[in-house]
């Protein structure tokens, strides 16, 4: 049920996870965590460098294979699901480092994000024009490599790859990690336009306020556990976040 919501108005969440644990070796990077996401939902995970927020991601994702807990996604259980085959049930990862294909042109990268699903050229067409519509620098420089491309072309190309496979929901890690804040500014207006379209989100992102404030709730994870959720809007006026994440500058 979502949060707030009274028990006459019950609503399937879009992802539900449950006990989440991942491990490498002996590091504890994810323990017991507890998250939904429900349809049309912006959500953040907030935490230091090392609390476990891209193992989560990369966990719901299937990149990395979880010690125990359940993930859902759709009413389905994702536990026997391949990662190759996550974003053709809509869940989709835009990983911290954008992972383009360095020596493929720009349409190309693209086309791999909707490798499943055969689409007709025409309506490859219609959406990589929407695409570029969001990311016209990409349509400026479309005959390039991947690799040619400046760290905030490359989270363009990423997220424009990501959209291309129709995601219900779009986990995005890090999209400002390493960006002018000029680029960071066009990042995410974009991102604004997705998730106004309908498309849910869980976001990692080391600008706390930033993510706060584009969200509707947000988790703060500490060592690998869920320390605190509630409303972005209330964490932002939130003693422990605010010293610890937003500078506490009173803003």
């Amino acid at each position: 049920m979502r949060p707030g919501q009274s028990s006459a108005a019950q609503e399937e969440a879009l992802l539900q996870v449950t006990g989440l644990a991942v491990h490498y070796g002996g590091i504890r990077a994810v323990q017991a965590l507890d998250l939904a996401v429900y349809p049309g939902e912006r959500v953040t995970l907030i935490g230091a460098n090392g609390a476990g927020k891209s193992s989560t991601l990369k966990a719901l994702a299937g990149l990395v294979a979880p010690f125990r807990g359940s993930i859902r996604f759709c009413g389905r259980d994702l536990g026997a699901v391949p990662a190759w085959q996550r974003p053709a049930l809509g869940l989709c990862l835009v990983p911290e480092g954008r992972g383009v294909f360095a020596r493929l042109g720009i349409e190309e990268n693209l086309l791999m994000g909707a490798y499943h699903r055969r689409l007709r050229p025409a309506q490859w067409q219609e959406e990589l024009a929407l695409v570029y519509h969001w990311f016209p620098r990409l349509y400026e420089r479309r005959t390039q490599a991947a690799g040619t491309l400046s760290g905030g072309e490359q989270q363009m190309l990423a997220m424009g790859r990501a959209l291309l496979s129709k995601p219900r929901l779009l986990m995005l890690d890090e999209p400002s990690m390493g960006l002018a804040p000029l680029m960071v500014d066009k990042i995410f207006a974009v991102i604004r336009q997705i998730v106004a379209s309908g498309v849910s989100l869980l976001l990692v992102e080391q600008n706390a306020r930033l993510a706060l404030e584009l969200c509707d709730r947000a988790y703060v994870l500490e060592s690998g556990s869920v320390v605190l959720t509630d409303q972005a809007q209330r964490c932002l006026h939130h003693p422990q976040v605010r010293e610890a994440y937003l500078g506490n500058d009173g803003a």
